[in-house]
């Protein structure tokens, strides 16, 4: 029944409103004959909606209606009244009135149009009362996760950072929120870095496989380890998780990382190698007692086609804060005194039952052994305690017969007032099984790595003395070539010393083509600025009566060393074949995607049909290399070039760099930039 106040200061008004309004079956009515009498009667009555009167002596409708909203009221407040003037509705508005309704000649309509507003105001304020609770409830349990959990939105704006995070790094949440940029990296790494959160939505494999040792890489699910150095000199191993949340519709507005310290565990392992046989006839006894709850599970089964589809446990805007719990990897449980009251879709997966039949399981049953009995009893002194509890490692066979191993975490969680206990389940059967791996497969792994690095150095050696002694045969031969020409007057003979010198030309470009090819991926790629790196080149350019212009200020590339050497090789590719170039300008231009560099000059330009061709080795009038060592350098960094000129109009090269790779600096003062390499050249 919806409980509702009627003010008028008209006795037979209120008397006729209740009648009608109670007449509909969903209402009961209190009246009150004036604003102090309705003031009076909810200090001791706690009423759903408010129907007053506007005009009324001492204190009118909007007057009372101030004053209930100034005490902290959120009472539907509905004014019902005969003046119907536009600037008296807006006041009610704004004071906060949830519905205006003029009153009319036609009695009856008027009021089942009251009626209407009456059961609207009163599912909004319950609505609204429900969304408030859910979201309280998600703080809380977020609040207390026993792990240390971010969550950030698809700009990568921090907006979860919980007690353990605080107590880990010594941050708290309200010096965090909100911000960007990865800042919430630094007290994790000392650095602003992207985490597996800002990984999954925007994915990238080489800080994937440089900043992580990746156990698990999907859509969904990305699972790495990783080195933290802490402040105060604390060091630790931490196993990092993170998955995409989702919104009621499905999309995803941000992602969810946890953080777990297994420094300790790691440690136990290395030291207590000799347990693994008693911890093996442990599992055994745990898939003994386990054949238990397979028979409770088929028994499920067979009564699953009976029972009536699942009723949906939210409404629609609880379900945008629920998504944050929803999406937690980890199996989670919430109980009171043993009986199930909420399981999130992870804990679904893991039992082999939806919600609906989830909750119908007493908690000692949903294990059939010994322990239910004891997470029950833990419960229990967490409940005295008020303190979370971290404790039981057990094995458990799913639904679909895979043994996994399970640690679980207990801790207290508010709920609508009431204290009730819930118990997170982490999947630790990889760490399990990686521990065991893990040192048989170091030692074999540096094996491997020093005979590779061995093998590379002897190659490289090998690599530049037979490029060294080909071109000192090289240059011998061309000088005997040079000799033999002055001596030799044959027209046809001198032709063939052309052609023979030209040959030499090209064996000596392709040569030199060789050496900055070894060179390419060697060393780390390395931020350069682009302003200085392109001006540097444009000097050195054997390029008379060409005007050079370079508008790049403030950009740096993440790229290979042999970055310049793009610039070399599109200067002489206009050399070469632009013909009449005059002006070669290189500019640069950001935009969603990342950071375009435009290569344009004002020569003859590139057919259609060969602005695919000219990036493939061997294709052109020269050696054939040169713009196919531009694309393969900025390969190296995920870099793309193509030309987009138009034939007769010049060249036009533009480079797309990506977020990943690229940033602003302050611009230097002239006269700062420094023409050398940024990483020494090979021979």
């Amino acid at each position: 029944m919806i409980r509702t106040l009627v003010v008028d200061d008209e006795p037979a008004l209120l008397e006729i409103s209740k009648i009608f309004l109670e007449r509909s079956g969903e209402i009961t009515v209190d009246t009150a004959n004036s604003a102090y009498a309705a003031l009076n009667s909810m200090g001791t009555v706690s009423y759903d909606v408010i129907v007053s009167d506007y005009e009324m002596p001492g204190m009118d409708g909007i007057l009372l209606l101030k004053k209930i909203r100034e005490g902290g009221g959120k009472t539907p407040f509905i004014l019902f009244t005969g003046k119907g003037r536009e600037e008296i509705v807006i006041e009610a508005l704004n004071c906060g009135a949830t519905f205006y309704l003029q009153k009319g000649a036609d009695t009856k309509t008027q009021y089942a149009e009251l009626v209407s507003k009456i059961r609207i105001a009163d599912r909004q304020y319950r609505a609204e009362q429900s969304a408030e609770d859910s979201h309280s409830q998600i703080e809380s349990i977020l609040s207390f996760l026993p792990d240390p959990t971010i969550a950030i939105d698809q700009a990568g704006n921090l907006i979860v950072w919980n007690r353990a995070a605080e107590e880990m790094t010594g941050i708290l949440a309200a010096d965090v929120i909100g911000k960007g940029n990865y800042a919430c990296a630094v007290p994790f790494y000392g650095k602003s870095r992207p985490l597996l959160a800002d990984l999954i939505l925007h994915p990238d494999e080489r800080l994937m496989s440089t900043a992580y040792h990746m156990r698990e890489i999907t859509p969904r699910l990305l699972i790495g380890e990783c080195e933290v150095n802490l402040p105060g000199g604390k060091h630790l191993t931490l196993w990092v998780k993170a998955t995409p949340l989702y919104d009621a519709e499905g999309r995803v507005f941000g992602a969810i990382e946890i953080f777990r310290d297994v420094t300790e565990r790691v440690k136990i392992i290395s030291e207590h190698r000799a347990a693994r046989e008693a911890l093996s006839r442990k599992n055994e006894e745990m898939l003994s007692r386990n054949e238990q709850l397979a028979a409770i599970e088929e028994e499920l089964r067979q009564t699953l086609d009976e029972l009536q589809q699942s009723h949906r446990l939210v409404e629609e805007n609880e379900k945008k804060y629920r998504a944050l719990v929803d999406a937690l990897p980890d199996a989670l449980l919430i109980h009171e005194e043993g009986k199930i009251v909420y399981g999130n879709p992870a804990a679904c997966t893991l039992f082999g039952a939806d919600l609906y039949h989830l909750v119908r399981i007493p908690l000692v049953s949903l294990f059939g052994n010994t322990v239910g009995e004891s997470l029950v009893s833990l419960s229990q002194k967490v409940l005295a305690g008020k303190t979370p509890l971290r404790s039981l490692e057990f094995s458990l066979e799913k639904p679909d017969g895979k043994i996994v191993w399970l640690e679980t975490t207990i801790s207290p969680v508010g709920d609508n007032g009431r204290t009730r206990i819930q118990i997170f389940f982490h999947d630790i059967t990889r760490q399990k099984i990686a521990l065991e791996q893990a040192a048989s497969q170091h030692s074999e792994t540096e094996q491997y790595a020093h005979a590779l690095n061995r093998a590379n150095k002897n190659l490289n050696l090998l690599y530049a003395i037979t490029r060294h002694d080909i071109l000192n045969q090289l240059t011998v031969l061309t000088g005997f070539m040079e000799l033999s020409s002055e001596r030799i007057t044959d027209p046809v003979m001198q032709d063939y010393f052309k052609k023979q010198k030209c040959a030499a030309q090209a064996i000596y470009r392709n040569i030199l083509f060789t050496r900055d090819y070894q060179a390419l991926g060697i060393h780390e790629p390395v931020w350069q600025n682009l302003q200085d790196l392109a001006t540097c080149v444009t000097s050195q350019a054997n390029a008379p009566g060409i005007r050079f212009t370079v508008t790049a200020e403030g950009l740096e590339v993440y790229a290979d060393p042999l970055f310049e050497k793009i610039f070399y090789n599109l200067i002489d590719n206009s050399l070469r074949h632009g013909k009449q170039v005059s002006e070669i300008a290189i500019t640069s231009k950001k935009d969603e995607s990342g950071v375009t560099l435009v290569y344009e000059d004002n020569g003859t330009g590139i057919p259609p049909a060969e602005k695919v061709r000219i990036f493939e080795r061997g294709y052109g009038k020269n050696t054939g290399l040169g713009l196919y060592l531009v694309q393969e350098i900025l390969s190296l960094t995920d870099i793309t070039i193509q030309e987009t000129g138009k034939p007769g109009h010049g060249a036009r090269f533009e480079i797309q760099i990506p977020q990943q790779s690229f940033r602003y600096t302050a611009v230097q003062a002239p006269g700062n930039n420094d023409c050398a390499s940024p990483h020494p050249m090979p021979p």
